[in-house]
């Protein structure tokens, strides 16, 4: 996920068994892994001129 980000700009807030990141529109999401690295949740908040 992280390169993924990283290839289309996005600055990532890693942590311990997650990425967080704030997209362009100010929006913001957050990936969580479970023990085995497999992503387990992603969780979204919408803001910006289109929300």
């Amino acid at each position: 996920m992280t390169g993924y980000f990283a290839h289309h700009g996005v600055p990532v807030e890693p942590g311990a068994d997650r990425i967080g990141v704030r997209l362009p529109d100010g929006s913001a999401a957050e990936v969580t892994f479970d023990a085995l690295g497999r992503i387990a949740a992603v969780n979204g908040n919408v803001s910006g001129a289109g929300a």
